[in-house]
């Protein structure tokens, strides 16, 4: 297969990567070291047994990686048998986190874009193997990654493909699939296949329109009865209901039904016209683009073509029986990079270099038999009596003199780093005895540090240690990384977190506080060294952070530094002269968005309407976010802003008509984002048949922006819409037209519940632009959904899995609304494995108005709040869960036996220990 030349425009975000030549040259001269990430278990024993043999074999042909610039961080999921697939999936993950110049030292990122994965029965058979597909979209499966080659039997390449690479870059991504010789897990599909699959869905369609409109009519006929009862006694209302709402309404029905059975019978004509084609032509292989001129009709178009897609059908026949689901039958093997960047270039060639593809290839299983029969992969994997194989980088990031006194077999003494409040006393151990108590140190200008950890009785060589804290205060929590091991790997670098199980966080610099009555949606920013250090909130108390109490500000918190500062404030410092609301805040904490009908935050407001703002916290600039498509103030509402991670685009809701050139339709709201770096603005909530807007609201964007989702009741924004409700819609960049994701667990349309049809829900999409977590009422949403109340869902895009998160561990539905506010939002991690919620049920492990996280790898639940007779605020998470921030009204933050500041409660700071402190140094 010839190769496509691509052609890979680069945007490199000043802020993150722009480095200079000197600069680089110090990147590439770091060593970096090695680091094992949390790793996930979902497989039974045996078949985790199995698996963890593969991936273990897989890290081993990596261990001669040498990282330069970047740290290695590797992790592995090991997957459950899904239902209807014949084999389990599981992977092995490799990130590069990649470092970056910070004034003359080396810091590292915690973003990255150098990523190794190789996923064994994975993707393809997820994707492939669910044929459930047949009621959206193609009716078919789509190859996102084109057409592969095979280079070598059972080797198959793909044409390097653009991807993005998170802060606005794209590069590039190297794939290659293994299998049995010249056997794919799918099957591709002719033309005549893909149009006979087409028309038998377009008649379906056709069908359901036509049963749609005689339950219109019916259920009119009902209201008109209902409602005649109710103006038995008064006529005029009875004759004002006839001819503006009932006689108007079966025309209005039957006028859209003919609109849309004009369309499908042309949809099914051009089809059947199509079938009329030579048998040579209907032969072919199908690649396909949707028509931009008729919403149901697709066009045969050439391979690469821009927008095109190939349907492709499940090979059963591919699987080889009796030899264990977790077997390895086909792998992928993905290498995502910058090829404008030495550094991630270097990675790629370097993993390229150590993957043996023919020793993946050989784990292929050729026979069948039992799981025993596998071919073996190579010697140097170890088992479970073997001593772990070490990476060869590990030991060369030691310092000098640990590699003296274990060269020569001499003690050496356990040593890190402690991250805790100043003025903390804590006693550490090691093996039960070895005690070390340490007190942080006062600082007038900081409330949380950093301090030394050094044990005064060393261990000696191939001895056994494990750190733990053995006594802290009992209003705190803490987690020891890197605590345990076998001399003297390691003893260098155990590193101990310490916080306030609830800090009070709704607090001024001079120690006033806001109460849980006077505050609300709170916000956090921070990552990787700094996971949760900054708040952003809403407060309308008088005299807090140089508030005068008229309306609500926005506050934004340094939490390490005790520093709190009014963000919604004109240039003369003083107060917005109206309410501000609905603050977010970028990943690192430096940007916040929010909405304000206020005129005085920036020069020249006269529009009268509310707008969107955002404020740095590096240069305490103002700017307007939504601006008009020519650059001036807008003519309508501006509203529901979220920022991306990366600090660079702005989604939010807007009822201005100059918004963009596009005509706002019939719509009296629509969906924006506004990219932050080059000021341009575009409509994300586009009706693909009209090219005007669809009536959209409360979107939320991905870290790097490729990603939005919304909600909107239009019928008309996706085909096959019939359920006459709100839904959440997926929008994505580069990709033409929305995807629907509000659907139940088996595909189909969710019913009402107990909601309006019209209501506004507010989802939310995970950092990473993988998983979309939302609430409804609907009770088709999963099987054994019995009762009415309001339930947690999250969404994976890329496999199409449907999860609840508000049942309980035995899968009963939740006795009570969870959350607890009628489609308020909810909050993820960016990588999407922790939700938070709070809920009223009380069969969920806590009592009503109480929050919850929720784990979607694994199913479970922890606690983050478990108390009686008291209300709870809408939640936030950190990046990685470290922490979770929230309104309660009672003093959670208990200080030497009494409350700490408002007994009114406040917006608190929940330490889970989950991931990195406000602290940390990686």
């Amino acid at each position: 297969m010839k190769r496509i030349a691509i052609f890979i425009g680069i945007f490199i975000c000043s802020s993150c990567f722009s480095q200079d030549d000197a600069c680089m040259e110090r990147i590439l001269a770091k060593n970096g070291g090695w680091k094992k990430g949390r790793s996930t278990q979902r497989a039974n024993a045996a078949n985790y047994a199995i698996q963890k043999r593969y991936t273990d074999a897989v890290h081993t042909m990596l261990t001669a990686y040498q990282p330069r610039g970047v740290q290695a961080e590797w992790y592995s999921l090991h997957g459950s048998l899904e239902p209807n697939t014949p084999v389990s999936a599981y992977s092995y993950v490799l990130m590069g986190m990649r470092y970056q110049c910070k004034g003359d030292s080396l810091s590292l990122a915690h973003e990255t874009y150098n990523v190794l994965n190789l996923q064994i029965n994975g993707n393809f058979n997820n994707m492939l193997y669910d044929n459930s597909t047949d009621y959206q979209g193609l009716g078919f499966h789509e190859l996102r990654e084109g057409i592969p080659e095979e280079i070598q039997p059972g080797i198959w390449k793909f044409t390097d493909i653009p991807t993005p690479l998170g802060f606005g870059i794209n590069g590039l991504r190297k794939c290659w699939l293994l299998t049995y010789p010249g056997q794919l897990p799918w099957s591709f599909v002719t033309r005549r296949e893909f149009l006979q699959t087409r028309r038998k869905n377009l008649l379906r369609i056709l069908k359901e329109e036509e049963e749609n409109l005689q339950k219109n009519l019916a259920d009119l006929e009902r209201q008109k009865k209902d409602i005649e009862k109710i103006l038995k006694n008064e006529p005029e209302k009875w004759a004002a209901y006839l001819k503006n709402d009932y006689e108007p309404a079966p025309r209005r029905y039957q006028e859209g039904h003919n609109k849309t059975k004009s369309t499908l019978d042309r949809a099914i004509e051009r089809v059947n016209e199509q079938l009329e084609a030579p048998e040579s032509e209907l032969n072919q292989r199908a690649v396909v683009a949707q028509s931009s001129t008729h919403v149901y009709d697709y066009n045969f178009v050439k391979e690469g073509t821009q927008f095109s897609r190939i349907p492709v059908k499940p090979n059963p026949a591919y699987y080889k029986k009796g030899i264990g689901p977790s077997v390895p039958q086909f792998i992928e093997l993905g290498i995502k990079y910058n090829p404008e960047d030495q550094v991630s270039l270097l990675f790629a060639q370097e993993m390229e270099k150590l993957i043996n593809l023919q020793e993946l290839r050989s784990w292929i299983a050729e026979k069948t038999g039992t799981a025993a029969a596998v071919v073996p992969v190579r010697s140097t994997v170890t088992t479970a009596t073997e001593k772990k194989a070490v990476p060869a980088q590990q030991t060369s990031v030691q310092s000098g003199q640990q590699k003296s006194s274990t060269a020569t077999g001499k003690n050496g003494f356990l040593s890190g780093k402690l991250s805790a409040p100043v003025g903390l006393s804590v006693t550490l151990s090691n093996n039960g005895s070895n005690d070390l108590t340490l007190t942080t140190a006062k600082d007038k200008t900081s409330l949380y540090t950093i301090t030394p950890i050094k044990f005064t009785v060393p261990v000696k060589e191939k001895d056994d240690y494990q750190v733990v804290i053995k006594k802290i205060p009992s209003n705190m929590k803490g987690v020891v990384y890197h605590g345990s091991g076998k001399a003297p790997e390691g003893i260098t670098s155990i590193k101990v977190a310490i916080d306030y199980t609830y800090e009070l966080v709704s607090r001024a610099s001079e120690e006033s506080f806001s109460s849980f009555y006077e505050s609300s949606d709170p916000a956090v920013g921070g990552m990787g060294p700094e996971e949760g250090r900054y708040i952003v909130f809403v407060s309308w108390t008088k005299g807090f952070a140089g508030n005068d109490g008229k309306y609500r500000q926005i506050f934004w918190r340094d939490r390490n530094t005790g520093i709190t500062r009014m963000v919604s404030t004109a240039l003369d410092g003083t107060p917005g002269n109206e309410s501000s609301t609905q603050p977010t805040i970028s990943a690192d904490g430096q940007t916040v968005v929010f909405e304000s009908k206020a005129s005085n935050l920036v020069p020249g407001d006269e529009n009268k309407v509310r707008d969107v703002f955002s404020w740095s916290a590096k240069t305490g600039k103002l700017e307007l976010v939504s601006k008009s498509g020519k650059g001036g103030w807008s003519d309508g509402d501006s509203y529901d802003a979220m920022i991306s991670g990366d600090g660079q685009q702005v989604v939010f809701t807007s009822d201005a008509p100059n918004m963009t050139s596009i005509p706002k339709g019939r719509s009296q709201s629509n969906v924006f984002i506004r990219n932050l770096a080059n000021g341009s603005t575009e409509m994300v909530s586009m009706e693909p048949a009209t090219q005007t807007g669809g009536n959209a609201h409360k979107g939320s964007i991905s870290f790097d922006g490729r990603r939005a989702v919304f909600c909107s009741p239009t019928p008309t924004l996706v085909p096959n819409d019939k359920n006459n409700l709100w839904d959440i819609f997926l929008w994505e960049r580069g990709k033409q037209g929305l995807r629907r994701i509000s659907m139940t667990q088996d595909g189909s349309e969710r019913n009402q519940g107990e909601e309006s049809g019209s209501r506004r829900v507010a989802a939310t999409i995970s950092g990473n632009g993988r998983f979309v977590v939302y609430a409804t009422t609907a009770t088709n949403m999963v099987p054994g959904d019995q009762l009415k109340y309001q339930d947690v869902f999250v969404y994976d895009i890329e496999t199409g899995k449907l999860q609840v998160a508000s049942f309980t561990e035995d899968g009963k539905p939740g006795n009570h609304d969870s959350p607890i506010e009628q489609g308020e939002r909810l909050a993820i991690t960016h990588d999407g494995t922790w939700v938070v919620f709070p809920t009223k049920a009380t069969n969920l492990g806590v009592h009503g108005s109480n929050l919850l996280l929720y784990n979607t790898q694994t199913g479970g639940k922890q606690l983050v709040t478990n108390t009686k007779g008291s209300y709870v605020g809408r939640p936030a998470i950190s990046y990685a869960g470290s922490y979770v921030v929230f309104g309660k009204s009672e003093a959670l933050d208990q200080r030497s036996g009494v409350a700490f500041g408002s007994s009114g409660g406040g917006i608190f700071a929940h330490y889970t220990g989950l991931g990195s402190c406000r602290a940390c140094e990686e």
